[in-house]
């Protein structure tokens, strides 16, 4: 990816969060790392550190769970501008018990948790910005959080009206495992609400 073409994205991404120069993001480059993931390629196995603040530039990634049997729980979807990491394990400095995938080809700005102080301390410009997204990712969190306590035609319902996009990469089987439920209560509840 171009240097003019990533900038020109967190530029777009992140204006309504605060306006900086298209140069400003320019400064990231040696803190950043770009990255692409074919479709299904594991991002961070469970059980690893959380080394990276993950940036989804383009593409759909899933936070999973391990399965007794068949494919693993998707528990999260993050899609273009979200974060995809465990930040609890990165801000703990703690392995992480999910895992992340590509779902789709991704591409993404990753932050390793090593450069951000630095990043931060030479470039104060972007504090306001990092409060910012900190602010957005922890609201994003618990929302997300949030749905898995509502009973579930409700939580169904807030998934197709907050998070269309996201729900399209949920199975049943991954909702039952969210609301904790069974698939055929899914189905069924699905079929009387939605």
């Amino acid at each position: 990816m171009r240097k003019f073409k990533w900038t020109k994205t967190l530029k777009k991404d992140f204006d309504h969060l605060i306006s900086l120069k298209e140069e400003d993001y320019e400064s990231l480059l040696p803190y950043i790392n770009i990255r692409k993931y074919k479709k299904g390629e594991i991002i961070r196995s469970m059980g690893e550190y959380e080394l990276n603040a993950r940036y989804v530039n383009k593409g759909w990634v899933a936070e999973q769970w391990p399965a007794t049997s068949g494919r693993d729980y998707r528990i999260r979807i993050f899609g273009p501008g979200k974060i995809a990491s465990d930040m609890d394990a990165f801000f703990h400095q703690k392995k992480s018990q999910s895992y992340i995938k590509a779902i789709t080809y991704v591409s993404t700005f990753e932050l390793p948790r090593e450069k951000e102080n630095t990043l931060l301390q030479e470039h104060p410009i972007f504090l306001e910005l990092a409060s910012k997204i900190n602010r957005m990712m922890y609201e994003d969190s618990v929302s997300w959080s949030k749905l898995k306590e509502l009973p579930i035609d409700e939580g169904l319902r807030k998934l197709k009206s907050n998070y269309s996009e996201e729900r399209t990469y949920l199975s049943n089987k991954d909702l039952a495992y969210i609301f904790k439920t069974s698939v055929a209560n899914i189905v069924k509840v699905k079929g009387e609400t939605i």
